[in-house]
């Protein structure tokens, strides 16, 4: 099986959420939970942050974009090469008895 190659995306919230909206289906974009601005997304993803980042996929919110004068936060999401394995159940609860 090939790895998977790990890449990076930075941006502001407002560039990714052009990005997301020109890949989504209509039907997608009509969803309650659909981002319909810039600080909406950007709430999403900072509340995901802990979730991605088990499935290998690191959030990193806040930093000023320098590109310009204006006060936009970068948004960087870089996926590892190979994401995380499963967890392991904890030890002493697989292979033993229940006691009935």
């Amino acid at each position: 099986m090939a790895k998977d190659e790990g890449w990076t995306w930075g941006g502001t919230a407002k560039e990714l959420l052009v990005i997301l909206n020109s890949t989504a289906d209509e039907t997608v974009k009509k969803l309650k939970g659909w981002p319909n601005s810039p600080r909406a997304l950007s709430n999403h993803i900072r509340r995901l942050a802990a979730n991605l980042a088990q499935a290998g996929i690191e959030v990193t919110t806040g930093e000023r974009d320098t590109r310009s004068r204006a006060r936009h936060r970068l948004i960087t999401i870089k996926r590892s090469r190979d994401p995380p394995s499963a967890p392991s159940a904890p030890s002493g609860l697989l292979g033993k008895p229940c006691g009935r």
